[in-house]
């Protein structure tokens, strides 16, 4: 792959030329942001130092660029749009190699007309934690000819979640922690990637091992009720799930890794229970969704062993029955839907019964794969707004988890002060 640097004012073979929706976006976002450079300059003249320093950065195809940042003062990043007005980057446009992404083969030819990016569609995705199966860069998304609306609304959506997710305490925090206490609850701070890892991994005792997700219904329910608190501590993984989760992990000077929630993370795992060669049971969910979304996980990965699926409305005398069928199937991993606090309770008091090597508590997810439940729009699912999506879909049902317990949640994180305390 050719390696070539793109310097600032030296006329060197540059990739492309901007189109003009880059060149009105950034001139745009100069023009709000003079008070702030002249303050820069007002800084930079009174310690006596250069105004700019320029940088090396490296898109994902392995080019290297040279590009201007502020010497001293705020938002330093900004002046990286004098770079965009001269066509060296673009305001949209690759992702850094910061990102783990897989590079289509239209984006691998030296003639490639892409640029570089002050930002893209990754940023969003890694301030939110979004972790997607499929992360192949298109043209569609990252060339800088996108139309302008397309890429200002990038670049709103980029602004509004550096505000709403970056950590209020990043100057007093350490490196990313691999387990901290959010509410009173342990959690485990794991990529997408380590979370799957694990659940396919062997344990090394023949307990079934267990994981559960946390989100901002979780966090309300267990802190009226010590059983599920007791519950979810006693779990072997708990993952963080939700944007809700993130802003209070991110108030307390937390740095999550990703939002690894179930209906993400079950993609990554199919994929990975296919290749070693692992067997997975559906149990939860109304009469005849989980068999529903059997049928449409075996449609989508033909490789994947599904060893069986069950309901998950029946009797409490019908459990040792049900257990025996999970056993009986051979099956390595149990998804269990069944809802907070009921699955989270039953996996506390049955997981040593099970033979699977993992039991993962997933909540409502075989709605989303039976297709009993649409996904939200992915733009939706980047601002990690899915909550919205669930609402206006299921208004009078999700009214109090949503509209009352979210707000109930904000308030104990940032008025009362308890997600890092309790």
């Amino acid at each position: 792959m050719n390696t070539y640097l793109v310097t600032h004012g030296r006329g060197n073979k540059r990739l492309a030329n901007e189109s003009a929706s880059q060149f009105v976006i950034a001139a745009t976002l100069i023009v709000f942001l003079i008070p702030i450079w002249l303050v820069n300059v007002g800084v930079s003249f009174f310690l006596r130092k250069n105004l700019f320093k320029r940088i090396k950065r490296r898109d994902c195809l392995g080019r290297v660029y040279l590009v201007h940042f502020f010497n001293c003062g705020l938002l330093k990043s900004t002046a990286q749009l004098l770079d965009v007005l001269r066509k060296n980057i673009a305001v949209v446009g690759l992702p850094d190699d910061s990102h783990e992404v897989f590079v289509d083969q239209c984006l691998q030819r030296s003639d490639s007309n892409l640029l570089l990016g002050m930002i893209s569609v990754f940023d969003i995705h890694k301030l939110t934690g979004l972790c997607l199966a499929e992360r192949k860069i298109t043209t569609l998304d990252q060339t800088n000819k996108i139309a302008l609306k397309k890429a200002a609304l990038i670049v709103i959506k980029y602004i509004a979640c550096r505000i709403i997710y970056r950590s209020r305490r990043e100057a007093n925090r350490s490196e990313k922690q691999d387990r901290f206490t959010l509410f009173g609850l342990n959690i485990n701070n794991v990529t997408m990637n380590e979370a799957v890892s694990w659940i396919v991994s062997k344990q090394d005792t023949a307990c079934c091992k267990t994981a559960v997700f946390v989100n901002v219904n979780s966090v309300n329910l267990s802190l009226s009720n010590r059983g599920l608190s007791q519950a979810i501590n006693q779990a072997d993984k708990v993952f963080a799930d939700g944007s809700g989760v993130r802003i209070a992990c991110s108030h307390i000077g937390v740095d999550l890794k990703d939002n690894v929630n179930g209906t993400d993370l079950l993609p990554h795992l199919c994929r990975k229970a296919s290749k070693m060669d692992k067997s997975i049971f559906l149990l939860g969910g109304q009469d005849g969704v989980a068999e529903k979304a059997k049928n449409n996980l075996l449609m989508s990965y033909p490789d994947l062993s599904i060893a069986g699926s069950h309901h998950g409305y029946f009797k409490p005398s019908e459990t040792n029955k049900i257990i025996e069928e999970i056993n009986n199937s051979g099956a390595d991993i149990l998804l269990l839907a069944m809802g907070s606090p009921i699955q989270e309770a039953w996996l506390q008091d049955h997981k040593h019964l099970l033979h699977c090597q993992c039991a993962l508590a997933v909540g409502g997810l075989f709605d989303f794969f039976s297709g009993k439940v649409k996904r939200a729009p992915l733009y939706l699912r980047e601002l990690g707004l899915e909550w919205v999506w669930r609402l206006l879909q299921e208004p009078k049902t999700k009214f109090n988890r949503y509209v009352i317990g979210n707000p109930i949640f904000l308030f104990r994180t940032f008025v009362l002060n308890q997600a890092g305390e309790l």
